[in-house]
């Protein structure tokens, strides 16, 4: 199952899909795709605040294109699976690509665990995966920037999942959350295309370089969403994509390219995490102190910066990064559907 937004839309599900077809895997899939939308949008619904609701009509869980059509009540689907045989194994679910903006404003954290607790109520076996999403590329002839902004934003999005995965640990579960580091391998590619040659990708300059990965300042051209293919092929079935053939309109130079890059970036990054990188508290407000630099100095809003700081700066549930030693949670967390 696959919730999210354009940077997550086909053809990425298809390419994961072919590659897995491929290596005689396992291939089903379903998707909720609501442009633009956060995980708000995509649970509680357009319209609805969850700080402080009177009801909970959980409309967002109808909300979005699927594989066919429109509107599947995802509620109905993960508890009992009708467009796929069996139950769901995975859950790929991304958030909004402005960060620190839905973890303050947009309740990334309780939504996020709400989301899982519906797939993992259906599924108690599978998987979740929390897809890193990537910033807008505001200079494609310098991408310095956008690499290092990428790279904190990577430790942003792991210690969401940090934190979930706490609350999971102190409430007795076995389950956990990983980290799907999209964005991180996109940045990985990015600076060894540009500062490198990384064959069928690197072009005679950085921008056209930029532009064979990128159709406009964030969404993906068809090399793009292969490499992503690739690396949330390798993450989720733990295996390389080498060896594949390449699909419609890219290379087999460009498709091995990426396919090896990927592989060594998935298998890097979770060789000694198996979860993606886990941060307790104390680094959790150090990292995300530092990146409130970074990500709005990126956007040059460096008036945000004191707000956003004394706002991540409480020991207490008001900051969704913070889980105190011992607290009970129970009325942090959302309620759970009916």
């Amino acid at each position: 199952m696959w919730s999210g937004h354009s940077l997550t839309d086909n053809p990425l599900p298809d390419d994961v899909q072919a590659l897995a077809l491929h290596f005689n895997l396992g291939a089903q899939y379903e998707q909720q795709v609501a442009i633009g939308a956060p995980i708000r949008v995509r649970t509680v619904g357009h319209g609805n605040d969850p700080r402080q609701p009177t009801t909970f009509p959980w409309t967002g869980y109808s909300d979005g294109k699927n594989r066919v059509g429109t509107n599947l009540n995802l509620v109905t689907e993960l508890r009992n699976p009708a467009s796929v045989t069996g139950d769901y194994t995975t859950l790929v679910i991304a958030e909004n690509h402005n960060a620190l903006d839905m973890l303050r404003w947009e309740n990334t954290v309780p939504l996020l665990r709400h989301f899982y607790e519906l797939f993992h109520e259906g599924s108690p076996a599978g998987r979740g995966y929390f897809y890193a999403t990537w910033k807008d590329v505001l200079n494609k002839a310098n991408p310095t920037p956008w690499i290092a902004h990428e790279r904190e934003q990577m430790q942003l999005w792991e210690s969401i999942s940090s934190r979930i995965n706490e609350s999971l640990a102190a409430e007795g579960r076995a389950d956990r959350l990983t980290t799907l580091p999209a964005s991180g391998a996109l940045a990985e590619l990015v600076e060894r295309a540009t500062t490198g040659t990384v064959a069928g990708i690197t072009q005679s300059t950085t921008t056209a370089t930029l532009n064979t990965i990128f159709s406009d300042d964030v969404h993906l051209t068809r090399t793009g969403v292969y490499f992503v293919a690739c690396v949330v092929f390798s993450s989720v079935y733990g295996r390389s994509a080498v060896g594949a053939p390449a699909p419609t309109g890219l290379s087999a130079t460009a498709a091995a390219s990426l396919q090896n890059l990927a592989w060594t970036y998935v298998s890097t990054y979770y060789a000694n995490a198996p979860l993606g990188p886990q941060h307790d508290n104390t680094s959790r407000l150090s990292l995300v102190h530092a990146f409130i630099d970074t990500y709005f100095t990126y956007r040059n809003m460096p008036a945000n910066i004191s707000g956003y700081r004394s706002h991540f700066s409480t020991t207490q549930l008001s900051n969704p990064l913070w889980r105190g030693a011992g607290v009970d949670e129970s009325s942090y967390w959302l309620p759970r559907l009916p």
